[in-house]
């Protein structure tokens, strides 16, 4: 094993993680390198410190505070949801019905039929991009298993 090797993998032998033949290999370079057992050393201080450093519990009003936050915010998502919902399908009823009278109505110019249509077919292809990217991105979600 080289030294290099030995220095990468001296926090596997900290914490007991390696096989018994690099294990073996790694005391054997100990034996004769002054500057990895001083690594080593260093490792196991800075990992004693770091086990030794605890955050305090929040107090109980706090998680109170959370909790209810979350409520809230469940509840007032799901009133922008329904609210959402809610107006896109009255918009979408209107839209509908102001290109169905605009295309039956002669005097309305066939640039601005196709306008009508063009910005209506737009705007169906954005909502079901966006509609399937969510879809998507819930399905594969990559921070799912996260948890704080």
């Amino acid at each position: 094993m080289t030294h290099q090797e030995v220095l990468e993998k001296i926090p596997l032998y900290v914490a007991g993680e390696l096989s018994q033949a690099d294990r073996a290999e790694m005391e054997l370079h100990l034996k004769n390198c002054e500057s990895c057992r001083r690594e080593i050393e260093e490792f196991r201080k800075m990992e004693n410190m770091l086990e030794q450093l605890r955050l305090p519990d929040p107090p109980d009003e706090l998680w109170e505070g959370y909790w209810s936050g979350i409520y809230n915010r469940m509840e007032r998502k799901t009133g922008w949801i329904l609210f959402s919902v809610g107006a896109i399908v009255l918009l979408f009823f209107g839209f509908f019905r102001m290109v169905e009278e605009m295309l039956s109505d002669p005097a309305v110019p066939p640039l601005i039929k196709w306008g009508t249509l063009c910005i209506g077919g737009g705007l169906a292809i954005l909502l079901v991009s966006v509609l399937r990217e969510q879809l998507f991105l819930r399905k594969n979600e990559r921070y799912r298993e996260v948890r704080r």
